[in-house]
């Protein structure tokens, strides 16, 4: 879905306008606090207890939608519909479900630090799931937000019985998660019971045992930050799993990308950007990708069934 006037838009749709889609979801974030306030929408409303998906294929992405992301999330969800298309169609199968998950700066008091939405595939449930996220813009200019809180979540809350593969998710951020996710913030923030705090390195690695994690990094607003941020997310999923991406529109290219690693279809990703984008665009893409496909080997289709703390065998997630 090139932005160039050069370039046609794919035909998975040719009924769909992204220009369009861009500025009615534009207008959708920037209302979607007030109105979730005056709702009285509470943050638990925004966040079941657990969600579920018989499909055999499962999809969760999770975006910061603090105020440092700028227009990011409105790219992505317009988007969005695109990438449930290709996600089907392309890379994993028909019977694949989608989540999506906001996350905030719990730390500063936020009324929706963390926000998951039940799996979906299709357009018409796309657009209702996406449109339920509140678009906080806050954060506290710490250099840190709460998507530890995802990880953790997704590590506990997320079950995928009949999955082939193991669940892939995607993070995307600009910043760095909390080291540590106390017993209360888990409890109020990630409707998890835990019996003492956790490392934020313990989630990762219990969530990657179970998932196959991959995270965008949009670059931070202060250079000076970028290294710390940059070692952080490498100590928790690896360097073969970030993509550092400085335009957010090539981001659900780079998703197409991580699926085609994931997939093992990194040549037919290829082909298809090649054909669908300008040089340019295809440069930023393969770039952001370079540490990621520099891994050839996914595990994603690695063992099919969740692990315990232990690493041993436990079923389907």
């Amino acid at each position: 879905m090139s932005e160039s006037n050069d370039y046609s838009d794919s035909n998975w749709q040719p009924d769909y306008n992204y220009q369009q889609a861009r500025a009615t979801y534009t207008a959708d974030a920037k209302r979607s606090y007030a109105e979730a306030e005056r709702k009285g929408t509470q943050d638990w409303d925004l966040l079941p207890e657990s969600i579920t998906t018989p499909a055999e294929f499962a999809f969760l992405l999770a975006y910061d939608v603090t105020n440092s992301m700028s227009t990011w999330p409105v790219t992505i969800r317009s988007k969005a519909i695109f990438l449930d298309h290709e996600v089907r169609t392309m890379y994993l199968s028909e019977d694949t479900d989608m989540a999506f998950c906001a996350f905030g700066d719990a730390h500063k008091g936020e009324r929706y630090p963390l926000q998951v939405r039940p799996f979906v595939r299709g357009k018409r449930e796309h657009e209702l799931k996406l449109g339920e996220l509140v678009h906080t813009e806050l954060g506290g200019g710490n250099v840190h937000e709460s998507s530890e809180l995802a990880a953790l979540y997704f590590a506990r809350n997320v079950h995928v019985p009949n999955q082939r593969r193991k669940p892939i998710v995607v993070i995307i951020t600009d910043e760095m998660p909390f080291e540590q996710i106390s017993v209360a913030m888990a409890r109020d923030s990630a409707r998890v019971t835990l019996d003492k705090p956790i490392k934020t390195k313990a989630v990762f690695e219990e969530l990657m045992r179970k998932c196959s994690v991959y995270v965008i990094l949009k670059p931070y607003g202060e250079a000076f930050y970028q290294p710390e941020i940059t070692k952080t997310w490498e100590d928790l999923v690896g360097k073969d799993r970030i993509a550092m991406l400085p335009d957010e529109h090539r981001s659900v290219d780079v998703i197409f990308g991580i699926l085609g690693h994931y997939s093992d279809k990194v040549a037919a990703f290829k082909a298809e950007i090649e054909s669908r984008q300008t040089p340019d665009q295809v440069r930023v893409v393969y770039a952001a990708l370079q540490n990621i496909f520099a891994n050839s080997v996914s595990d994603g289709r690695s063992i099919m069934h969740g692990m315990n703390d232990e690493g041993s065998d436990v079923g389907s997630l």
